[in-house]
């Protein structure tokens, strides 16, 4: 089974990575990007994890407790007023992913051992209006 961690900065901080993504797009000449948000996907696969596991793991190895909010299922929604779009973005099979390689090291590394998978997504959540072209 696949457990669904998300990671985002909290909304009432400046998300770094976000804001390059939304000048990038500006001077690609994409108009209409007000914000852009990177949400951070982990899917870890065992057989199965307890509330408390996940939190554990969520709180002391995926978040910074200071910058960040997690969510253990469903989807983090920063709130903003009119229309959001998400691009969710994933490794192709076979493709090395070195953050769930590091990822999944530290779990075995403070004891988390019964973890078979870790993949890792990148979610975007793109607030302005743009057509399904634009994005």
């Amino acid at each position: 089974m696949y457990y669904r961690i998300e990671v985002s900065t909290k909304q009432a901080l400046l998300d770094p990575i976000g804001e390059e993504l939304t000048k990038d797009a500006r001077h690609l000449g994409i108009g209409g990007v007000r914000s852009i948000r990177l949400i951070r996907v982990f899917l870890l696969k065992a057989k199965q994890l307890r509330t408390r596991t996940l939190e554990r793991i969520a709180q002391e190895i995926l978040s910074d407790p200071v910058a960040d909010t997690y969510k253990l299922s469903g989807h983090i929604r920063h709130q903003w007023e009119g229309k959001t779009s998400f691009v969710e973005i994933a490794y192709l099979p076979g493709v090395m992913d070195p953050v769930a390689l590091t990822t999944h090291s530290l779990m075995q590394k403070v004891g988390i051992t019964h973890i078979e998978e870790v993949r890792t997504r990148n979610r975007y959540e793109i607030f302005g209006s743009l057509t399904n072209d634009q994005i």
